[in-house]
């Protein structure tokens, strides 16, 4: 039994993943935590990056997976021309993903799909 592993998708998952883990991350300090009496930003501001959740049903990543390759999404903060390959598969991989596009940048947040959980009294 012979192991075959995809080396340009295994690099373009750690890449995302990489990318994901830098911008996700809480930023770590040295030393003993500061009390903050002041918000770091003001509730009223809005953010200029776009978030979209999708739930993680094979359709729906799939036509996202589209829309984000016809916008050139690409991870943030990783250098450019490092393998990536845009579609659903990575979009199950990476639950989290930080993406710079054509449109500005994307947070994508994969939900689990709702499963439906059988009961004998919510049945009858």
């Amino acid at each position: 039994m012979a192991l075959t592993i995809d080396l340009e998708r295994f690099q373009s998952t750690c890449n995302g993943a990489l990318a994901a883990a830098l911008i996700f991350a809480p930023p770590k300090k040295r030393g003993r935590p500061r009390q903050s009496f002041a918000s770091a930003k003001p509730p009223h501001q809005l953010s200029e990056i776009w978030t979209i959740r999708v739930e993680a049903v094979p359709e729906a990543l799939e036509r996202l997976a589209h829309h984000l390759k016809q916008w050139n999404a690409y991870p943030r903060g990783i250098d450019t021309g490092l393998p990536f390959i845009m579609d659903a598969t990575t979009l199950r991989a990476i639950p989290r993903m930080a993406l710079t596009s054509d449109k500005g940048p994307i947070d994508v947040l994969v939900e689990p799909a709702h499963v439906r959980v059988s009961s004998p009294a919510i049945d009858r």
